[in-house]
């Protein structure tokens, strides 16, 4: 996704083992979650497994958000 979509989107992987207090910070309790981040604040997630196509329709959606 991130070779991909790199252009448009910021993508990143964090290992929550790693870094426990931003695991606590977001409410992570299951691997994986997903957190979409627009403008600095989380505006949607998704816990467990989602294909490519359903990453990328979430991207989309905030993308087409006006900035808050």
């Amino acid at each position: 996704m991130a070779a991909s979509q790199g252009d448009r989107f910021k993508i990143t992987k964090l290992n929550i083992d790693d870094h426990p207090e931003l695991a606590s910070k977001f409410g992570v309790r299951a691997v994986p979650t997903l957190l979409f981040f627009k403008n600095g604040q989380v505006r949607d997630y998704a816990v467990g497994t989602l294909g490519k196509q359903s990453i990328l329709e979430k991207l989309e959606k905030l993308e087409t958000l006006q900035a808050a």
